[in-house]
This record gives structure tokens, C-alpha cells and sequence, in this order.
């Protein structure tokens, strides 16, 4: 099953991944939120150009880039509070993971020249 994941190519579909993402966002707990924008911006350092943001602008697509790096700010605008309703594991800071996403979208958004 790995390798068939690893396989998968998005890029044909990114304007529908975009699309159905903006579809559901508001129907999602901010928790689910904040892990549905991690996956839009990748995990993986940014020297290695991961996530929708740099994959739409490789594909010579701007304005998607554009478009999902907009998305992202928008799935982690709320901060959480202190109290984690959601938590995974005891301790988890659901809080400094969105600080931690913020401060990759801003890098990202410089590195691509997205206002």
C-alpha cells in the first residue's frame, strides 16, 4: 500500500484537491483543520519544495499556489484555546503545531512570491 501512495501523482488534480477542500473546511473540527492544512502544506522541510503550494507553482500554476497557500491561512486563522478540546495524545499542542504551520506558510509564501 506504501508504494502505492508514494506513486500517487496529484499535480493533474490539484484544482480539484483545491476545490473540495473549500467545499468541506467549514464542515471540519479546527483540529481536523489544522491536519487538513499541514497535508496541503506538506511535512516535510522546505528545501524540499513539499505540499500543493510548491507543487502548483512547479506545475506552472500560480494563482492555485496562490489560491491553497490562502486556503491554509484561512483552515488555521482561529488560534486554540489554552485547554485542548481535541487532543491526541496527552500534552499535545495543537496551539504551537499552528504556530509552527504559520511560520512554514509565511516561508513558503516567500519563497514562491505569494503576497
Amino acid at each position: 500500500m506504501t508504494d502505492i501512495v508514494k506513486g500517487w501523482e496529484l499535480t493533474p488534480f490539484l484544482e480539484e484537491v483545491q476545490e473540495v477542500t473549500c467545499v468541506i473546511e467549514n464542515a471540519m473540527s479546527q483540529r481536523d483543520r489544522l491536519l487538513v492544512a499541514e497535508t496541503i502544506m506538506g511535512r516535510q522541510e522546505l528545501r524540499y519544495r513539499p505540499g500543493y503550494v510548491f507543487q502548483s507553482l512547479d506545475a506552472g500554476k500560480a494563482a492555485l499556489a496562490g489560491k491553497f497557500a490562502a486556503q491554509v491561512r484561512r483552515l488555521v486563522e482561529q488560534p486554540f484555546p489554552k485547554e485542548n478540546p481535541e487532543p491526541l495524545y496527552p500534552g499535545e499542542d495543537l496551539e504551537q503545531r499552528r504556530q509552527c504551520l504559520l511560520s512554514a506558510l509565511a516561508a513558503t509564501e516567500q519563497a514562491c512570491g505569494i503576497a
